[in-house]
């Protein structure tokens, strides 16, 4: 208004607005993404010039002792979830589409500000007067909640209780989300106190959780210690189903309320009122007894993070790359052992230790370590888990954390987790695993990525069954013999190649091409995406699937544009340098594959992929999503016949990637894309939806060669 724009919102959310949303969404999003697509669809018929819809990545930071303060990845990517199911371009209205990152501080947001004006015509002092009022009334703004917030406790009795509202802006102050729960609070005679009327202490949970990288993930923890502190709160804890980022959350969050009992409950489309107000009221009554107990809102903080090389280092399965990152310990005198691929004990033990909100890869990796802690011949004095990390925006990065608390919880509190961030600590955890280890590593990664390129390529033709699964898997045994004892690797690469070159195929028949996108773990664990690669060979088709070595490039990547935006020119130069050192080990171990009889496919480099996905997602958002639209494209570029995603069940950058493969599809001739999300559970639909899919792939090759045939004739 400062600019002179008249501010139009669309109305409160109503049933109308939820039913929209509902009906357009074309992914299984948390509940108050499907809002957000209502609330578009509301502002359609309204005439206005320009419509805001920002990708918020990140929130300001309120301690330089955590890694970020990310917001969740729905939010940083609700622009593109929302144009690949509404039709923007067609109004008669602006999109503006700003990427906001409140993080990098006040100067970065302000250039982000004034580019957002100049959008709509604005520039020069009236445009810096305007910044300068916003963000004055936005601290006044949350100085008056602050203030409120204390008069609210001070005229608290002492033997009187409140219920803090746990929950995030979009869906705690919004009545027509969390339908109404306050006001129904009220009506029962209990006071609900908004969890921003808290005073919260951010670096106090920094200490305990330093890599709390969502931005209310640390608001809600701090204000589970305010609530454990002071006898008269309690808290009510409104999540969504879905919500990805409390699937964790709500782990820790028992702990830091300090034992007291806590109500949570999930929202979405289906909940009713008479269930919600039952489960309150019962609540509420349990309280009755439990003031009678002491909680005193003490928290028990454990030292998460341990190294030691004299323990055996034990690797979770997430694709045959681990048996290399362990023989690359071993060479550098670290007992290491890469555990064997997860299976159903893998899955049964870690529902088990489990919510069953958390991702199918944190499922799995932890079954996966429950099953080697409880197994007759395991030591904790001589054992350790391996668990690589990250600093978000997805659930990777607390992995760890929750692995953590399942050895506390089975009795083995004193078995250390060695975590390895991929991000700003990557070159400082790697080194620490001997100075040879990242680049043995490194190698056996390159060699495994080309033999399951030559694996997927010729396992579909092969004339005796199983022989080229015979074949890779007496090369993979090389492969960690040699790295572990200083043998020749190349030497494995030129053996590799001609022994798959000597496997008989039959050629005969066309197969269909389809390519594979998706979650890194998922794509890589044969386990957790139920042998797919096979089932596309055994129904005629046959797969290419990303090499692992793309996400390590892509890390290597993020950490060169960080360095960059921080100016820190010596961290910059070492990642040059190790990058110029890995592409050129790339290429030795590489080189015996070029030479193949067979046409591997080739990869673009990570810049090229983001530049080819950025249409669809824009690289600002960090992880999987970019990189699958990339190589979406680029099977469109190498005329593939079908393309498949693969994820875990409500990964958020999975679904993602889901939403916006409807645009793709419009934008490229309707190609055949199928979205498989995996949880462990058999889907009686699923192997019809893959024949189908394999029929409509089919069909589409089969006239592509007859349109050839038919040019060929014509000319």
């Amino acid at each position: 208004t400062e600019l002179g724009f008249e501010v139009i919102t669309s109305r409160h959310t109503n049933r109308e607005i939820i039913n929209n949303g509902i009906e357009t969404v074309n992914a299984e999003t948390c509940f108050p993404i499907k809002v957000a697509h209502g609330h578009v669809i509301d502002m359609l018929d309204k005439d206005i010039d320009y419509l805001f819809l920002p990708s918020v990545i990140n929130l300001s930071h309120a301690s330089s002792k955590l890694t970020h303060s990310y917001a969740c990845p729905y939010i940083q990517c609700l622009p593109y979830i929302v144009r690949s199911a509404v039709d923007l371009d067609s109004r008669g209205f602006k999109v503006l589409q700003p990427i906001i990152h409140f993080e990098y501080g006040e100067s970065f947001v302000d250039k982000t500000l004034r580019k957002i004006a100049r959008d709509v015509g604005k520039r020069g002092k009236k445009v810096g007067n305007a910044i300068r009022k916003a963000k004055e009334s936005q601290k006044n703004f949350y100085k008056r909640m602050e203030e409120r917030g204390k008069e609210v406790l001070d005229s608290l009795g002492e033997d009187e209780i409140a219920l803090v509202i746990i929950s995030r802006p979009y869906n705690g102050c919004d009545s027509g989300v969390n339908m109404d729960l306050p006001e129904k609070l009220r009506d029962l005679g209990i006071l609900a106190i908004p969890m921003d009327f808290l005073t919260v202490d951010i670096d106090d949970i920094a200490k305990d959780y330093p890599n709390m990288y969502w931005k209310y993930g640390q608001k809600i923890l701090a204000a589970a210690r305010v609530v454990a502190r002071d006898k008269r709160l309690y808290a009510l804890y409104i999540t969504n189903f879905g919500c990805g980022p409390d699937s964790f959350i709500s782990k820790f969050f028992p702990k830091e309320v300090g034992g007291k009992p806590y109500l949570m409950i999930d929202i979405d489309e289906h909940s009713a009122d008479a269930g919600v107000m039952t489960r309150c009221e019962a609540f509420l009554d349990s309280l009755k007894n439990a003031r009678t107990k002491d909680f005193n809102g003490k928290i028990d903080r454990k030292s998460l993070i341990s190294k030691d090389k004299k323990r055996t280092m034990y690797i979770p399965y997430m694709n045959d790359c681990g048996s290399m990152a362990a023989a690359a310990m071993r060479a550098n005198d670290v007992a290491a052992e890469a555990l064997p691929m997860s299976d159903k004990e893998s899955l049964d033990l870690g529902r088990k230790y489990t919510s069953g909100k958390e991702c199918y890869p944190a499922i799995l990796t932890t079954g996966d370590i429950v099953k080697r802690a409880l197994s007759t011949d395991f030591d904790p004095e001589k054992s350790v888990f391996f668990m690589a990390t990250a600093s978000g925006p997805c659930r990777f990065g607390q992995y760890n954390k929750m692995h953590r608390m399942v050895l506390d919880d089975i009795g083995f509190p004193h078995v250390p987790i060695y975590t390895l961030d991929q991000g700003d600590d990557y070159q400082e955890d790697t080194s620490k695993l001997g100075t040879s280890f990242r680049k043995l590593t490194w190698n056996g990664f390159v060699l495994v990525d080309f033999m399951q390129k030559l694996l997927h390529e010729i396992r579909p033709y092969e004339i005796h069954k199983g022989e080229t699964d015979v074949v890779y898997k007496q090369h993979l045994r090389k492969a960690v013999h040699a790295i572990e004892y200083g043998y020749d690797l190349l030497q494995v690469a030129k053996d590799a190649r001609d022994a798959f070159h000597r496997i008989a195929v039959d050629k005969s028949v066309r197969k269909p091409l389809i390519g594979i996108i998706g979650e890194t773990y998922v794509r890589g664990n044969e386990f957790s995406n139920n042998f797919i690669v096979r089932r596309i060979e055994k129904l005629g088709g046959k797969a290419v699937i990303p090499p692992f070595g793309e996400w390590i490039n892509y890390i290597a990547h993020c950490r060169r544009e960080d360095c960059k935006r921080e100016r820190n020119i010596s961290a910059y130069t070492i990642e040059i340098i190790t990058e110029i050192i890995q592409r050129y080990n790339e290429y030795k171990i590489s080189r015996p594959f070029k030479k193949c009889s067979t046409n591997l496919f080739k990869e673009s480099s990570i810049k090229k992929l983001i530049l080819k996905g950025r249409p669809y997602i824009h690289d600002s958002y960090k992880g999987d999503p970019v990189l699958s639209m990339g190589r979406a494209v680029e099977y469109i570029e190498e005329n593939f016949d079908g393309i498949i995603n693969i994820i875990p069940f409500h990964c958020m950058p999975g679904t993602t990637v889901n939403a916006v493969l409807e645009k793709f599809q419009r934008d490229h001739g309707g190609i055949p894309c199928l979205k498989l999300t995996f949880d462990g559970q058999e889907e009686t639909n699923e192997e019809t939806r893959i024949e189908a899919f394999l029929h409509q792939a089919h069909q589409r090759m089969e006239s592509k060669l007859e349109a050839v045939g038919n040019y060929a004739n014509v000319n």
